[in-house]
């Protein structure tokens, strides 16, 4: 057995389990995008609930999409480890080889020498030889049989890792896609508000005009109204005869009955106007919090 089978396999039954986290991820974000394309406008009632699932989708996407790159890192170590292990096998196949390639009494004779000991031609002398060219061919075998199954594992691995980078590819697409929404969406909802705010000052404008119509009104009837109103009170005596007096005597109070009462509406005026400019003010902080 190849020494990195299991771990051929361990790839393959992540790359299955992966395959199938990032399509669910991505088919659900996918649908969260078309859904903010083709409906900008969103309830005020389910805006929130909405914008929290779309953040969700996004940071499981975003966190599988680590993950992912992170798992391709070690698959590309996985096949480095394979270079490395097939050029080991090939050095040891080359002298395993070399072994082979030379005749058993040389094998022999050079084992003997080296060892010290006289060579004997006996019967159990050239079994032994014998079964040691056996042994060598037999892990010749291996080895060669490991260097296949390590290619076809290194080939799988790369095949898997060019899945990985299509699906690597697809999330950096949809998770774009998503950004890209969502600017659509508040542009959308920027353009809505402007329209919305080029109406009121519209409104505001047309209200404006009638408001300096009013007041030009006034200024014209204003002052012959207050004149007819002042010279018609009782305080003034128009038909007066010899040595009545025109004016009252008693027209002071006209003055001290109108000056308190003046100040009065004009302060409590003032207060209101200053009360409701102050809560405006505390509800705009509010809802900056």
């Amino acid at each position: 057995m190849h020494p990195l089978l299991m771990i051929g396999i361990v790839a393959e039954i992540e790359r299955t389990r992966h395959m199938k986290l990032v399509e669910d991820h991505l088919f659900k974000l996918l649908q969260r995008v078309q859904s903010m394309s083709k409906s900008p406008e969103i309830l005020p009632t389910s805006q929130l609930a909405r914008e929290n699932y779309s953040v969700d989708l996004w940071i499981e996407v975003s966190q599988l999409r680590i993950a992912l790159v992170a798992w391709r890192a070690q698959l590309c170590k996985m096949d480095a480890h394979i270079q490395d292990l097939e050029r080991i096998l090939l050095e040891a196949l080359s002298r395993h080889e070399e072994i082979i390639s030379s005749s058993p009494c040389s094998v022999e004779l050079g084992n003997s020498f080296d060892s010290g000991r006289t060579l004997t031609f006996g019967h159990n002398d050239i079994h032994e030889v014998h079964q040691t060219s056996d042994e060598l061919k037999a892990l010749g075998s291996w080895h060669q049989y490991a260097r296949e199954e390590g290619r076809r594992i290194q080939k799988r691995l790369r095949e898997i890792i060019g899945e990985y980078d299509c699906k690597l590819r697809e999330c950096s697409m949809v998770l774009d896609g998503v950004s890209l929404s969502a600017q659509l969406s508040w542009n959308q909802i920027a353009f809505q508000d402007t329209r919305t705010n080029m109406k009121i000052a519209s409104a505001t404008r047309r209200d404006g005009n009638q408001m300096r119509l009013i007041a030009l009104l006034t200024m014209v009837f204003l002052p012959g109204t207050f004149l007819a109103s002042l010279f018609s009170m009782t305080f003034f005596n128009w038909d007066a005869s010899e040595g009545e007096q025109i004016v009252s005597p008693y027209v002071w109070i006209y003055s001290v009955a109108v000056v308190p009462i003046t100040a009065v509406v004009v302060g409590l005026w003032y207060y209101l106007t200053k009360r409701t400019r102050f809560s405006d003010t505390d509800c705009t902080v509010d809802e900056k919090v």
